[in-house]
């Protein structure tokens, strides 16, 4: 994903292994890693960064994550804005937990919490779809992720 200035890290299954346990729990409960978003039960793996780019037609990653802090918090509140107009679009209401989460200043904290309510995300616009609108990198094998395909 060089364009988009996104790089993804190899699996590290030494400091993921809470992550591989719950995985193993969860196959042993009928659950799969699969692309396709309509077998049930399923498990995927998704990419906070490519999904930034691709829900707000960016032309590369926004650098939230690293950097001065002052830096980090402006950047982080322009993803915030963005989310936050998302959920407007697609008509994704949440609690005021939600609300508070995407008002409030950066801390690593709340970085992670809007990572994962990203990873929610693309989820969820993989399901919505059926994957119509979804691109998989790699394979069930060796391993994939989802995400949102390009606007056109």
């Amino acid at each position: 994903m060089h364009p988009y200035r996104i790089g993804c890290y190899p699996g590290n299954q030494t400091s993921c292994a809470r992550i591989i346990e719950l995985v193993s729990a969860l196959k042993s409960e009928g659950y799969q890693c699969l692309p396709d978003a309509r077998t049930p039960k399923n498990l995927i793996e998704v990419f906070p960064h490519l999904t930034i780019v691709r829900f707000f037609n960016l032309s590369q990653r926004l650098l939230y994550k690293k950097g001065p802090v002052a830096k980090k918090r402006l950047v982080f509140s322009q993803l915030q804005r963005l989310l936050r107009q998302h959920l407007r679009d697609q008509h994704i209401t949440g609690d005021s937990c939600l609300d508070d989460l995407l008002h409030q200043s950066w801390s690593k904290d709340v970085e992670d919490r809007t990572d994962a309510l990203l990873c929610a995300l693309t989820g969820h616009h993989h399901l919505k779809y059926q994957g119509e609108r979804s691109e998989t990198l790699g394979d069930p094998t060796t391993g994939f992720i989802i995400f949102p395909k390009p606007i056109p």
